[in-house]
């Protein structure tokens, strides 16, 4: 006999069979468990109960079922290995995407919709992408990190997927259903329904306390509330697979969670190290940029193929700038800074050639290089240009830090999410979006290089000449961005 489960179940007939201290029946030789990362502490738990449990991974899109741990075959945490019938790889943003034979496209949706035909391993191989992080390793099996468009970026810059902070919760043995929220917040906040309702807030505590213990600082729990009910399809708090609904839960409780708790980090500002205190201090200034309405648009899916080329174009005039002005701000560091030489000169080379990137993006949208070489930059672009040369020459070297702070913090919290947009509204090819994805990829590697790069500046005249070259590149690159055109509406009623 076999069995499939969803983790949610999986969980409930454990905790059931350990409070009746009843092995599961003899009969049950596999349960597959999928639909949602399970964690490799409840599969254990569901094991010592007498529960042949194995996580498997896959989706309706691509057959159901693409990959299985199994007896011989497993590796907890994991989702197991590839099937036969099953192709699996990851694309550059961490994406996974599955391969083979996939479903001819949505009921009563038109053509475009339906998986096209791509390069791969075989010249017919069709490739759909996932919409879940995640990673294979050199043994071949698969692990699910979570869902792309769930990925919470905190106060900090931190990328914290919430469904492993909420597999940890709901490992801990009294959580029965967890959601994480704390986007652009100083600390996670999560929303907790129990195993049982008798289940007091004091075994909450103790639960989340322990999850804590196993989890690294930037993606422990702070506040956290019990939920009103059951995350379910009844409710409107859950998909009929048990998957939460998110954005239903944030508008009902998060103002709960975080106006009883307001951006409270258990540090005064004084102790706070100094990059957290960068990030409070320009927390304005990031949301003003944020807000810009080609910012926004662009994440709605209102783009066109102008503003597109206009943003490449001014993105190549600043970023051609990146490695004259480390080499400035090296060549200007005072003697007690020469520690942090080293650093440079890694940047610099981790910089080399990246305005070239731009140019073969602007070559595969159809625009000559040579001409947008050739071109000069927007008068907005001009002036962060200059500012940038004038603060190293005639304020302070280390402001310049606050140029890449802006930059790469941007990148981190936008561009890979500007890229999907970008392209499926325009349907450019992959080689139009080299500098958006390596960008947004690299530019998350960096962000905790930066961060013990900027806490080693103890300095409060260089600490404070980061801040303010941050507040003003901020609203400089915001006004860059305010200076590009916005797209129109088409006559189809399309998004340009």
């Amino acid at each position: 006999m076999s069995v499939i489960l969803l983790p949610q179940m999986l969980r409930s007939w454990t905790a059931w069979l350990e409070a009746r201290a009843t092995p599961a029946p003899p009969s049950l030789l596999l349960a597959a468990v999928g639909g949602a990362v399970v964690g490799a502490a409840t599969m254990a738990a569901a094991r010592a109960a007498g529960i042949p449990a194995y996580e498997g991974y896959g989706l309706s899109e691509g057959a159901s079922v693409q990959t299985l741990n199994l007896p011989g075959a497993d590796r907890p945490g994991s989702a197991g290995r590839p099937l036969p019938h099953a192709r699996l790889r990851v694309a550059t943003d961490g994406e996974l995407e599955i391969g083979g034979e996939l479903f001819l496209g949505y009921l009563g949706a038109p053509q475009a919709q339906r998986p096209p035909a791509t390069q791969g391993p075989a010249p017919d191989t069709r490739w759909w992408r996932t919409g879940d992080l995640g990673s294979i390793d050199a043994d071949g099996f698969v692990q699910v990190l979570g869902r792309k468009d769930a990925l919470l970026i905190t106060a900090y810059g931190r990328n914290v997927s919430p469904e492993w902070v909420e597999t940890a919760l709901q490992a801990t043995g009294a959580i029965a259903q967890a959601v994480v929220l704390g986007a652009g917040q100083p600390i996670l906040g999560a929303i907790l329904w129990p195993h049982r309702e008798a289940v007091t807030d004091d075994e909450l505590a103790a639960a989340v306390a322990r999850a804590n213990d196993g989890l690294p600082d930037y993606a422990r729990i702070g506040p956290w509330t019990r939920a009103g009910h059951r995350f379910d399809a009844a409710s409107g708090m859950a998909t009929a697979n048990g998957r939460p609904r998110r954005q239903a839960i944030v508008a009902a409780y998060a103002q709960q969670l975080f106006g009883t708790h307001p951006i409270s980090i258990p540090i005064r500002s004084n102790h706070m190290p100094f990059f957290s205190r960068l990030l409070a201090a320009t927390r304005h200034e990031r949301e003003v940029l944020v807000a810009s309405p080609i910012i926004q648009g662009c994440l709605a899916g209102q783009v066109s193929l102008q503003s597109y080329i206009a943003f490449l174009e001014q993105a190549y005039h600043h970023v051609r700038h990146t490695v004259p002005l480390l080499r400035a701000c090296r060549a200007r560091l005072p003697q007690r800074l020469a520690w942090m030489r080293t650093d440079l000169d890694e940047y610099i080379v981790e910089e080399e050639g990246h305005d070239q990137w731009i140019l073969q993006d602007i070559g595969a949208c159809g625009v000559a290089r040579d001409r947008a070489a050739a071109g000069r930059p927007g008068f907005d672009t001009e002036v962060m240009v200059a500012y940038a040369y004038d603060t190293i020459a005639r304020v302070n070297p280390l402001g310049f830090f606050g140029m890449v702070h802006v930059l790469e913090g941007t990148s981190v919290a936008l561009a890979l999410q500007a890229a999907e947009q970008i392209q499926r509204c325009l349907q450019l090819p992959d080689n139009a979006f080299s500098y958006l994805r390596s960008h947004g990829i690299l530019d998350r590697q960096h962000t905790a290089h930066f961060a013990a790069l900027m806490d080693r500046i103890d300095d409060p005249g260089d600490q404070a000449a980061v801040i303010h070259a941050a507040a003003m590149f901020y609203r400089l690159y915001g006004n860059v961005f305010r200076s590009l055109p916005l797209p129109q509406p088409q006559a189809t009623g399309a998004a340009a």
